[in-house]
């Protein structure tokens, strides 16, 4: 299957509507933003707690939960996250989108990876709202304001995140396990297949990280022969490394939002001008 087998007999991938290229132009906004402003403040929350308060970090490496204890860090903190949250949720939604929109072409092709594709997709919309909600919950209520609701925030955002990522694992495997459907992705231009693969690996990453992390949360508390300073450390630091390749994850989907508009920017310069054809039959009758 070709782009001009597709675009013959589905006209609406020959030139993508405006709406599809405006949704791909706002994922893309809305995931830089959140990447970069996640990242900067989950590394920066830690390192300015270190600098001001060295009597605690001599004695415990501080989470990033103890670090917005501090007001002068948890308020900006608070502000940029619950503002990255909502911004996510649009990000998610549209890549999401895109899934959904590929699942309806491969129905015929491949009714079972279309039928994956479409419930991973509505499963992650789904997900992201308990996520995002999470987010907004455990920076609003820090360490110091309510501690059990900063851990409810705390669990709602790291569960429901990861399983965004396996949904998008999920749509990822499902995709490269079945050649059959590579030709139909590649002519529609919603899904780039390099990407998925790199979403594969970083996804599997992410899982790994994630069940270390929970492994590092329980050990911690338990007595070990040979004292907890290590695994604490771990435990310390693999909490942001886990959030980063959350987000590496994501930002990966910038790959399959930029083809989205390179197809649309083609279409639109392949497509004939309308006003040239009756310029060009009148110059013909005289």
């Amino acid at each position: 299957m070709n782009d001009h087998y597709t675009a013959a007999r589905h006209p609406f991938w020959a030139r993508p509507p405006k709406w599809l290229a405006a949704a791909a132009v706002t994922a893309l906004v809305a995931n830089t933003f959140v990447v970069a402003v996640v990242n900067y403040y989950i590394y920066w929350a830690r390192a300015r707690f270190i600098a001001t308060h060295p009597d605690y970090v001599a004695q415990y490496p501080p989470t990033i939960s103890r670090a917005l204890s501090d007001p002068l860090i948890g308020e900006p903190f608070a502000f940029w996250i619950s503002l990255s949250a909502g911004i996510l949720f649009v990000g998610v939604c549209v890549v999401a989108g895109l899934s959904l929109l590929a699942a309806r072409h491969l129905k015929d092709v491949s009714p079972a990876t279309a039928r994956t594709m479409a419930a991973a997709a509505c499963t992650a919309i789904v997900l992201q709202i308990g996520a995002s909600a999470g987010m907004v919950v455990l920076s609003q209520y820090r360490m110091g304001v309510d501690n059990d609701m900063h851990m409810v925030g705390s669990y709602l955002f790291f569960f429901s995140q990861g399983f965004v990522v396996l949904s998008g694992l999920l749509i990822s495997t499902s995709i490269l396990r079945n050649e059959e459907v590579h030709p139909v992705l590649h002519a529609t231009a919603l899904v780039h297949l390099p990407a998925a693969r790199m979403r594969r690996t970083v996804g599997k990453i992410s899982a790994v990280l994630a069940l270390s992390y929970l492994v590092l949360f329980v050990v911690k508390d338990i007595t070990l022969p040979l004292g907890n300073a290590a695994v604490y450390q771990a435990y310390v630091w693999t909490e942001p490394a886990v959030i980063s390749s959350f987000l590496l994850f994501v930002s990966i989907f910038h790959l399959d939002l930029v083809m989205v508009l390179r197809r649309y920017r083609a279409a639109a310069c392949a497509a004939p001008d309308a006003t040239a054809a009756p310029a060009d039959a009148s110059l013909l009758r005289h």
